[in-house]
């Protein structure tokens, strides 16, 4: 789970707690994501983080109360974009496990993904990528074919009505890693204007990698007006 950005959108409204530790009905944000994690058999938790937030606001300390087992990677700064903070977690992870790239602002349940990563079923595919139906323009969406493969994913414009939710599942995770290396090394000669987890899964798709596509139920509280929008359906 990266947690290196600034949640500047929350700052601005006045809102001082840490992104990931906002609470959501009196439970910190990123617990709903964790949790959605819960009934995956073998699930070890790691995040990443910024060292000025470990300083400053003890980010670790808050994070291990909740989750004693949870692992850390600590930047020193922040990163160009979402795949390079993933990366730098890289060599304490496992390169031949399944990866699961999970937002720090989301909850989702999908009894498919769950019975795929329990059974071992996701080794017929490279991933599997979740999406729920919408039409709002500020949503990355996906294009799949009739098997409900991934064809491609679209940043901010509506290409579908199937939006991505923010849980990017890697059958191996050194398959993603190579890529984004790959991406970054494009961003630095100035060929990738940003390094998008999506850019990545591109690519790996480009080069032959097959993503299922299942629709999740889904909860965002990404923006202020997202958090009030759910406190208040919810």
């Amino acid at each position: 789970m990266p947690m290196a950005g600034l949640g500047l959108r929350f700052q601005n409204e006045g809102i001082k707690t840490l992104k990931p530790l906002i609470p959501v009905k009196n439970i910190p944000m990123f617990v709903h994501a964790f949790e959605s994690t819960a009934k995956f058999n073998s699930t070890k938790l790691h995040a990443v983080i910024l060292k000025e937030h470990q300083e400053l606001h003890e980010l670790d300390k808050k994070l291990n109360r909740l989750y004693p087992n949870l692992e850390l990677t600590i930047l020193d700064s922040r990163t160009r974009g979402a795949a390079e903070t993933i990366l730098a977690a890289s060599p304490r992870l496992e390169m031949d496990d399944p990866l699961l790239i999970l937002d720090c602002d989301i909850a989702f349940n999908c009894d498919e993904l769950e019975s795929m990563v329990n059974t071992g079923a996701f080794h017929d595919f490279d991933g599997v990528l979740l999406y729920f139906e919408s039409q709002i323009p500020s949503y990355s969406y996906l294009e799949r074919d009739h098997d409900s493969i991934c064809v491609r994913i679209i940043e901010k414009k509506v290409i579908s009505n199937h939006a991505v939710i923010g849980a990017y599942f890697i059958s191996t995770a050194l398959n993603f890693f190579e890529s984004a290396k790959q991406r970054i090394e494009l961003y630095d000669v100035g060929r990738e204007s940003e390094i998008y987890i999506s850019s990545v899964i591109n690519q790996m798709i480009e080069e032959g990698a097959r993503f299922l596509t299942l629709k999740a139920e889904f909860a965002n509280f990404g923006t202020p007006d997202d958090l009030r929008r759910y406190s208040q359906e919810n």
